[in-house]
């Protein structure tokens, strides 16, 4: 026996080798040898029932990964020390005795008295044994299990247990979470990502999460992110509305979802499009936009007197009848909330050059004859054909355009009708020989170039009166007025008409 107490350093004997009574000699021996037969035994019975653990390293998918396993019993180093110590006695009787006295009565009952029971479940592997150590960090330690700073212990490692305690090890993971835009880390021992929300403390119900509650951990690649439903105001040109209870994360998510056909990336958004929405925010809406339009515009045409000497004083004649162009311009309009902001011309061409009107002016002097009446009633005063006579030869003639040319019939009147010397709607007498007309609405005193279609004669009238209320006709000639242009023999000539100065 004395072989196996020397190689147990943490045992010595108290004898000190001196010269003393055999009795007190023999009282020491005994009682170092029952502490030390009460330790073995206590040893040896765990060493035969714990299923230790142990941390090895071993190769998956190509990489060196830690794992926790059972150690073998044969493999532990104290316990194969005690028994290479054993059975290198050189006397195999002794150690067999050793081990008959280390499980029979006597000093053992003793030494199993100052030990504690203790189960131990670590990562769900179950083993009691006797302990005399009540430090849960010495007890995992003495016991093989290796314990990293994110397992869960209970009770604490630098808590103490008595016998009889539990002593529970769990793995847990580290899961990092993004809840609306928060990030946090916690450790959670359950193998989902509806395991890490609840241990977490987060409630999820309704909300967004991603990935999928059903996912398992060991398949997540990067943060969880959970969204919780929220009520979000937009407002925009349109007015307002309330999104409710939506599960989007950003302003740009919640435009993908609700605004995808009217909002564009060019529209201006308050606040920024990446912001990571909270409940009751608002988001505010200003459309932007910007368009081509094209638009035809009238090129008015020029207009050209000319003299001509075949033409009576007073005449014209159109040469070349002017028509108006036309240009095409593209715009730019640019609209802010539908109101337009600003217009640019991007493109301007004419499609359809303007063509000039020639119009001859008579500089031929007109025969006195013509000025005379042939046809004034036998019982007309001398001073009414005077008066006649002077407002025919005072008529305005010629004069420039100022309005655009217009087309209808005109007729004539006071040839044999009984007007001759009448009244007229301006007040005046009507004069037969004078160059005046009649028109339903033109001011009285509005000068009117008259060109007959059929042969291009022109005269120059003043209205003076109303009429006429034919359709199809906006002027009625006096009998002078319409022999100057030729159509006394028709009645009704087909005429351009247009306001001269």
């Amino acid at each position: 026996m004395n072989a196996v107490f020397s190689r147990l350093p943490e045992f010595r004997r108290r004898c000190d080798g001196g010269s003393c009574d055999a009795c007190a000699d023999r009282c020491e021996v005994d009682r170092d040898k029952r502490q030390v037969m009460a330790k073995l035994r206590l040893l040896l019975a765990q060493a035969l029932v714990f299923p230790m653990f142990a941390r090895v390293k071993a190769r998956q998918d190509g990489r060196i990964q830690e794992i926790r396993t059972r150690a073998h019993r044969a493999t532990l180093p104290v316990h194969s020390s005690m028994r290479r110590t054993l059975v290198k006695k050189k006397t195999p009787i002794i150690a067999a005795a050793a081990l008959a006295t280390v499980f029979a009565g006597g000093g053992g009952g003793a030494a199993y008295a100052m030990s504690s029971e203790v189960t131990v479940n670590a990562y769900g592997r179950v083993a009691t044994f006797r302990t005399f150590d009540s430090k849960v960090s010495d007890i995992l330690e003495a016991h093989g299990v290796d314990v990293t700073h994110t397992d869960l212990v209970k009770p604490a490692l630098g808590e103490t247990i008595d016998s009889g305690d539990k002593i529970v090890v769990k793995e847990r993971e580290e899961v990092k979470l993004s809840v609306d835009g928060k990030e946090q880390s916690v450790l959670v021992e359950g193998g989902t990502v509806a395991d890490a929300l609840s241990q977490a403390g987060i409630d999820a119900k309704g909300a967004a999460v991603s990935p999928k509650p059903d996912t398992k951990l060991e398949d997540v690649d990067g943060p969880v992110t959970v969204t919780t439903p929220k009520d979000i105001t937009v407002t925009g040109m349109n007015g307002s509305w309330v999104a409710k209870g939506t599960t989007v994360r950003t302003v740009q998510d919640l435009l993908d979802k609700y605004f995808a056909d009217s909002v564009d990336a060019d529209d201006e958004v308050t606040p920024s499009r990446d912001t990571v929405l909270k409940d009751g925010d608002t988001i505010h809406l200003v459309r932007l936009n910007s368009e081509e339009k094209t638009e035809k515009v009238a090129i008015d045409y020029k207009t050209e007197t000319r003299k001509d000497d075949a033409i009576y004083e007073g005449e014209t004649r159109v040469v070349t009848k002017g028509e108006k162009g036309e240009k095409t311009i593209v715009k730019k309009v640019s609209t802010t909330d539908g109101k337009v902001t600003g217009e640019e011309v991007v493109k301007e061409e004419v499609t359809k050059e303007p063509v000039t009107e020639v119009i001859a002016k008579g500089t031929k002097k007109r025969p006195v004859e013509e000025s005379k009446s042939e046809d004034v009633s036998a019982d007309s005063s001398d001073d009414t054909k005077s008066s006649r006579k002077k407002r025919s030869e005072s008529a305005p003639q010629g004069g420039k355009a100022v309005s655009g040319v217009r087309s209808c019939g005109a007729s004539f009147y006071g040839n044999g009708d009984g007007t001759d010397g009448g009244p007229t709607a301006s007040g005046e007498r009507f004069n037969t020989h004078a160059y005046t007309a009649a028109h339903k609405s033109l001011p009285f005193g509005t000068r009117v170039r008259v060109t007959n279609k059929a042969n291009g004669r022109s005269v120059v009238v003043r209205i003076n009166d109303r009429g006429p209320y034919v359709g199809g006709r906006c002027l009625d000639l006096s009998y002078a007025a319409m022999k100057s242009i030729g159509g006394v023999s028709s009645g009704v000539a087909r005429v351009d008409w247009q306001i001269v100065e």
